[in-house]
């Protein structure tokens, strides 16, 4: 909750393990919000030489409402 506040609008941040394991902001959609959180987490584990994305096992902050499961259907897909 604590980095959702300092992100711009539609912010979706994954952590895990206590730290951020991906940040998605800025959309117009929170769909893709999540997805960019997403495809940032998998470029950061590959840097990192882990296989997959940071964002599996995480849970999710967000400012942004869900008014439709669209949303939380594209966390759950990238292992939150």
């Amino acid at each position: 909750a604590k980095v959702a506040k300092h992100v711009k609008s539609n912010a979706i941040i994954y952590v895990k393990d206590g730290a951020t394991a991906g940040i998605g902001a800025g959309q117009m959609s929170r769909v893709d919000s999540a997805r960019v959180a997403h495809r940032k987490s998998i470029d950061a584990a590959q840097a990192a030489g882990i296989e997959g994305a940071l964002t599996q096992g995480s849970v999710v902050a967000s400012d942004a409402f869900f008014p439709f499961a669209d949303g939380l259907e594209a966390l759950v897909a990238a292992g939150a």
